[in-house]
């Protein structure tokens, strides 16, 4: 599999479920608020003015040891990873709401 960006990943689990806001939710920037400290990448604030990693990021490993470049790896960390994990599982199972870890 390729590494996505942890905001395509949500947002096309969310398309695959199509996905419908209920009129009395509000979102903020029309997306979540707060994103950065569940997935690690914040919605249209990015920490540098062109993206939200830096083009030439390799892994430590045998992706550096090969020469190749990852940079949505960048944005890889275990708690992004267990965030992701739990909003995912949260939002198929509960909708958008804060159960388990959840997006909103």
């Amino acid at each position: 599999g390729q590494i996505r960006e942890p905001l395509l990943k949500v947002i096309g689990m969310m398309r695959s479920l199509n996905f419908k806001r209920h009129p009395s939710v509000k979102f903020r920037h029309g997306l979540f608020d707060e994103l950065s400290f569940k997935i690690g990448q914040n919605v249209f604030e990015p920490p540098a003015q062109f993206s939200f990693f830096s083009q030439d990021y390799q892994p430590p490993g045998a992706i550096a040891e090969a020469g190749l470049y990852s940079p949505e790896s960048e944005l890889l960390s275990m708690n992004a990873v267990v965030g992701i994990t739990n909003g995912m599982f949260s939002l198929h199972n509960f909708g958008l709401t804060t159960a388990f870890g959840g997006f909103r």
